[in-house]
């Protein structure tokens, strides 16, 4: 039997520090899932990945938020049936972030059964700064999360 399609999205900006750890994520795990999985990063505006949602079962959107949490704290929300909460800020540097992403593909009915979204905390968003030492360190828990929730968790880890 063959497993469902999986689109694993990591979204960010990599001159922006922390903002880059979706796409960090991205690209560690891109040679770590089965042949069903695709993983994309999408490093600019997120509303041009919205048609690579056609015919995924699951999708899992790796992105950084600023909360108020402590740095490097991994949220993960199920948006599958409801949006984001409320408080969460998305660190887009474009009009369009991820909870309108979500949002929007809810109402055009593009968005996959089921949608998790693991949320890094971060700090450090400026320009041209480097990623924090606490979001570096998140790294690895969060591709053993998605591992998981992808059903991979037989596959070899790569440790930050």
């Amino acid at each position: 039997m063959q497993s469902p399609p999986v689109l694993v999205m990591g979204l960010g900006n990599w001159n922006r520090g922390d903002d880059a750890v979706g796409l960090e994520v991205a690209r560690r795990l891109r040679a770590m899932v089965p042949g069903h999985c695709s993983v994309l990063e999408v490093d600019g505006d997120p509303l041009a990945s919205l048609e690579s949602w056609d015919g995924i079962e699951l999708a899992v959107i790796v992105d950084a938020v600023s909360s108020g949490a402590t740095p490097g704290t991994i949220h993960r929300f199920d948006v599958s049936n409801q949006p984001l909460p409320g408080g969460l800020v998305s660190t887009s540097t474009h009009a369009f972030g991820l909870q309108e992403l979500i949002e929007l593909g809810r109402a055009l009915g593009k968005l996959p059964r089921e949608v998790t979204v693991l949320a890094i905390e971060g700090q450090r968003f400026g320009i041209g700064s480097r990623m924090s030492p606490e979001c570096l360190a998140s790294i690895g828990t969060v591709i053993e999360a998605l591992l998981e929730e992808i059903g991979c968790t037989n596959t070899p880890l790569l440790r930050t």
